[in-house]
């Protein structure tokens, strides 16, 4: 697959090993991954350029995921978002899909390659 028909994901991450896992086996995987470290850095990539999905932390410096969705909504961005959190609590989770996300994924409970799975499944690849 070429690069122009790489499905594009943007990982919203603080956790520098974690984005850096994340992408590097989602590139493993055929997609095209950019990475903000914050919020606003995601907030103002997602303004630049087109992203097939994201996968979103709740927890991030400047704006937190919670924020990012709520932002995005409110401007008419539609990019699916995949929230991937450490945050584990149903009030959490529900909040996140209530503001928009796709889906939830809790980091502790499942393995990075069960991520991959779903981001696949998501986008049809």
């Amino acid at each position: 697959m070429d690069e122009m028909q790489k499905k594009r994901v943007l990982v919203a991450d603080d956790d520098e090993v974690w984005s850096r896992v994340l992408s590097l086996k989602l590139e493993n995987a055929g997609f095209s991954v950019s990475v903000a470290h914050d919020g606003l850095q995601a907030l103002d990539t997602l303004g630049k350029e087109k992203f097939d999905l994201m996968v979103l932390d709740l927890i991030m410096p400047n704006a937190t995921g919670f924020d990012v969705l709520t932002q995005l909504r409110a401007r008419g961005d539609k990019t699916p978002v995949f929230v991937s959190s450490s945050l584990s609590q149903e009030e959490d989770r529900k909040r996140a899909l209530d503001l928009g996300a796709t889906g939830f994924f809790v980091k502790q409970d499942a393995g990075i390659n069960s991520l991959i799975a779903t981001v696949k499944k998501m986008l049809d690849v």
